[in-house]
This record gives C-alpha cells, sequence and structure tokens, in this order.
C-alpha cells in the first residue's frame, strides 16, 4: 500500500529526532520539554499548571514528566518572584547544549528525510480544486455541525463531532502561528499519534503544499467573515484515489479559536459541478 508506506515514512521523521535527544525520554516528556523551550525562546512564563493544561491530562501524569526531565538535566522549577507559591519551569543550561547539539544534526537528518521522501513522492494528500456550497448541499454531519454552530454558546463541542473535528488557537492571525488544541480521534495520520499542542504548520508535510494552503487559507477566509460558518467542498487526491470532502469552519472570536471539521462524501462529485448560489473557485482557491 503506497499511501501506508508514505504516511509511515513521514511520520518516522519525529522518531527520528527524538533519537538525536541523549537521553531516553518518554513522549509525554519530550513533547513537554518541547513546550518548555519554545515558551521560554517565546518570552512566555510556563509554570507546572501551564504544563497539566498543556499535556491535557491528570496532575500525577504531568508531574511525572516533570520528574523525568528534571532527573535528565534539561528542566528545573524556579518560584516566581511575584508569587511565591507558583512554580515556574525553565530550561537548564545543559538543556540548552543539548538543544543545540540537536540543532547541528537536526538538518543532515532532515536532508536524509528529504531525500526518502523524494523516492516515494510527499503529497500523499494532493489538492486537485475547491468550490464554495450552500447549507442545501452538505451532508448530514457537516448540516448537523453548522446548525449547531449557530445556537452555541460556551456549550462543549458534541460528542458526535469529535471525531471528524480539530480545534485551533488563532490568536496570532498568521496560519503558520495557528496551534492545534485538540486533534480528532479519527484523525490520526498514524496509530497513536496525537497533534495537540503542535503548531499547524506541522502538518504541511503530510500533505502537498497547495493541500495545506489551501485549508489554511480556508480558515483565514472564516476568520475574516461575518462570524458565520464557512463551507467549502473539496476535491483532492487521498491514498491514490480522488476523493472529496466538506469542511465547516466555524470562527469562535471570543475564545480566539476556529473549529474545523472535515467529512469525506461520497462519490466524489464531478469537478464541474457548481453550486447553484456561489461562483467556481479557482485551484488556487479564489474565486475566478
Amino acid at each position: 500500500m503506497a499511501d501506508r508506506q508514505r504516511q509511515i515514512l513521514v511520520s518516522d521523521l519525529d522518531r527520528r529526532l527524538q533519537e538525536i535527544m541523549p537521553a531516553e525520554l518518554s513522549e509525554r516528556a519530550l513533547k513537554l520539554f518541547k513546550f518548555i523551550w519554545r515558551s521560554e525562546l517565546a518570552e512566555r512564563q510556563t509554570d507546572v499548571t501551564a504544563a497539566i493544561v498543556f499535556l491535557a491530562t491528570s496532575r500525577r501524569p504531568a508531574y511525572n514528566a516533570i520528574y523525568e526531565l528534571e532527573g535528565c538535566g534539561f528542566v528545573r522549577r524556579v518560584t516566581d518572584a511575584q508569587l511565591r507559591r507558583r512554580k515556574l519551569l525553565r530550561v537548564t543550561r545543559f538543556g540548552w547544549d543539548t538543544l543545540a547539539k540537536a540543532s547541528a544534526r537536526y538538518s543532515d537528518v532532515i536532508a536524509d528525510h528529504a531525500r526518502q521522501l523524494a523516492e516515494l513522492r510527499t503529497n500523499w494528500i494532493d489538492f486537485h480544486e475547491t468550490r464554495a456550497i450552500g447549507e442545501n448541499q452538505l451532508s448530514p454531519m457537516v448540516r448537523a455541525m453548522h446548525r449547531w454552530s449557530g445556537q452555541r454558546s460556551n456549550e462543549p463541542i458534541p460528542t458526535q463531532f469529535l471525531d471528524r473535528v480539530f480545534v485551533l488557537d488563532v490568536a496570532d492571525a498568521n496560519p503558520e502561528a495557528f496551534k492545534v488544541t485538540y486533534w480528532g480521534r479519527s484523525l490520526q495520520l498514524m496509530a497513536g499519534h496525537d497533534f495537540a499542542g503542535q503548531q499547524l504548520v506541522d502538518l504541511r508535510k503530510f500533505s502537498s503544499k497547495a493541500y495545506w494552503r489551501q485549508g489554511a487559507g480556508a480558515i483565514v477566509e472564516g476568520l475574516k467573515g461575518s462570524g458565520k460558518p464557512v463551507t467549502h467542498e473539496v476535491r483532492l487526491n487521498f491514498g491514490d484515489e480522488d476523493r472529496c470532502l466538506q469542511r465547516i469552519v466555524i470562527p469562535d472570536r471570543s475564545n480566539c479559536r476556529a473549529i474545523v471539521g472535515t467529512w469525506f462524501v461520497d462519490p466524489c462529485l464531478p469537478a464541474g459541478r457548481q453550486a447553484a448560489n456561489s461562483r467556481p473557485l479557482s485551484k488556487t482557491g479564489n474565486k475566478d
């Protein structure tokens, strides 16, 4: 299965980069370490509570990850000068030295990985075209989500949508700064891989640049609009076959987030079919 081979090869990059680290860190500790040093570089203070929220787990597993990082000498806890009971998480000098050494090898790993990807074709999700669709043409799940978006206040996302929904922090309007805060249970590109906590741009490696740009553009369009959901139908190549999916983007400006849901619709509709209430879209995602 060529698509599965591409999927494994692309996902393998995270594992190979993890092997650069000299210590045997668990996946949770490595994820937390990345969060701490990224926050420090962005001049954001990170404390134990933020670590628990970021890992989306209970206190004990989060503390175990902190203990693991402390045991390796990568992180230390520092008392906040403004609030004595608050413990800040800081990268140690050894931690920064380790990151510097890892960075020196990073380019070599990427170059080797890119060579392997070139052999199998990186664009395992490739974009053909998109078009706007009216509410009367929505698939049942997208229609239900569209209806929920008009009725919700601060209600949580209904359970039936969670499989195919991801949520983004869009406080920074730049799509490359969008951060995945929730990743749907059925959206894993490799068994057990959860993209929560990562930048949206980190997912670019799983698709063609055109597909990523179109998806990011649809989210930006939704955020700049009237506040109502924005829906599109996208034709793409997925697993070496043409597929169509419907995407809904629900802007939630009060919480600086966007809720995005995607569902495949079969059979793949003819590329030339146009919505009765919309103009066709070009392959760049812009109206002709």
